[in-house]
């Protein structure tokens, strides 16, 4: 389940790729660095602007798909845990019912392979310790400690709970809303990829790694802040100066870092629009600050490309990590990436060695318990041997039957 969905994580990513992340933040500070070859260059201005709007809507993309996967990783934890509920409910049913098997002095081999079977489904999506109860011939299932098979009451599991301070999804149990210690299985799988690899840093699980849609909020958020403080104190071809470059679709006071991504866009004063009052077009390049003087200023003129140098040197500053930053907003995005690849090969890994070790497990266990085909061919040779013996027996007792009468008249 883990290396599956990690798989699934890796598609969404996209890298390396034309179009991905780590290839759009190269080709917008790029182009930051040839409009400071020729900053009244129109062209230059026009690719700056492309690059930006591109690189803005990967940072959406990427968010929405992220939370999306997300929001079908709770849809897929809650379907599995009504299948967990109804094989306890089942292994309960069975528990009654083999227990009065018992009673009445009957063999319940049948409701025994039935619960066995359920059991065996039930442990690949969840890890539980079964304790059996020789004298009653029922089994428990705890889950944690906890019961959720207690002889023929199951304790079913509620929906996940998603904490709206931590953004932690939990499990707990229907009935008393203790939290269930989901400890292994596909459930686990599911709930640490949504709460660790996705959401962020799980507080159950101290020096885990930030989750993905956190790195890019926190990403976009630098990358907002950053480009707007150089930019803002510029100055564009018209001499506007105080222009944010980045902008947030919609505003977030409380937690400026919180979905950065899904909202961070390009300025739209930066686009072109049509003055209807004017009756002529207004054109946003014009507005991009690639000087640090005011177009005509005798120090500087038109060709002071000072904050676009400036810009385009932040490709390679040191702006992110903590608590000292270590890392360019390329190499901090590359540095998540890995971490998921790295994920992805080790959980394929741990599935082939859990896929070979259950497979040997498996035959041990039919070496004592399952059918033998070699042990039954060979009953079933010598039950036709003894037959045939017998057959010779009897035909050789009638015949001398018939001699005995024969002599006898």
């Amino acid at each position: 389940e883990r290396a599956m969905a990690l798989g699934q994580i890796e598609e969404l990513l996209g890298e390396p790729g034309d179009a991905s992340l780590s290839n759009l933040f190269a080709t917008y500070y790029e182009a930051w660095n040839k409009l400071s070859t020729n900053p009244e260059n129109t062209g230059y201005r026009l690719a700056l602007r492309e690059a930006a709007v591109n690189l803005t809507q990967t940072f959406n993309r990427l968010s929405r798909d992220l939370e999306n996967y997300r929001t079908e990783l709770d849809a897929r934890a809650n379907q599995m845990i009504g299948d967990i509920n109804t094989k306890t409910g089942q292994i309960a049913e069975l528990n009654r019912q083999i227990v009065s098997t018992l009673v009445q002095g009957q063999n319940p081999n049948d409701l025994q392979d039935q619960r066995d079977l359920l059991i065996d489904q039930l442990v690949r999506q969840v890890k539980v310790q079964v304790v059996p109860v020789p004298s009653t011939g029922a089994v428990n299932l705890y889950l944690g400690g906890q019961p959720v098979v207690a002889g023929t009451n199951s304790y079913p599991l509620g929906q996940t709970l998603i904490d709206a301070n931590t953004d932690v999804s939990r499990v707990t149990f229907d009935e008393s809303g203790a939290t269930a210690q989901i400890e292994g299985g596909a459930l686990k799988a599911l709930l640490d990829l949504r709460n660790v690899t996705l959401s962020g840093q799980d507080p159950l699980q101290p020096g885990q790694p930030k989750g993905l849609l956190r790195e890019l909020d926190e990403l976009a958020d630098m990358l907002l802040r950053d480009t707007n403080t150089l930019h803002e104190a510029g100055f564009g071809l018209d001499g506007s100066s105080g222009t944010p470059f980045f902008v947030r679709a919609s505003a977030i006071e409380n937690f400026p870092g919180e979905q950065a991504a899904a909202n961070l866009t390009l300025n739209p004063a930066l686009l072109d629009t049509f003055d209807q009052v004017a009756g002529a077009f207004r054109y946003g390049y014009l507005l991009i600050a690639a000087a640090s003087q005011e177009p005509g200023d005798p120090s500087s003129g038109q060709s002071d490309n000072e904050q676009a140098r400036l810009l385009a040197g932040r490709r390679f500053s040191k702006l992110l990590g903590s608590p000292t930053p270590t890392k360019s907003f390329e190499e901090h995005w590359q540095a998540a990436i890995l971490s998921v690849s790295f994920a992805t090969q080790s959980a394929n890994r741990v599935a082939k060695t859990q896929e070979t070790l259950l497979a040997s497990v498996k035959e041990r266990r039919d070496m004592v318990s399952a059918v033998s085909t070699d042990e039954e061919l060979a009953n079933v040779i010598r039950y036709q041997k003894a037959y045939a013996a017998s057959a010779r027996m009897i035909t050789t007792i009638d015949q001398m039957l018939d001699i005995l009468l024969s002599i006898k008249r």
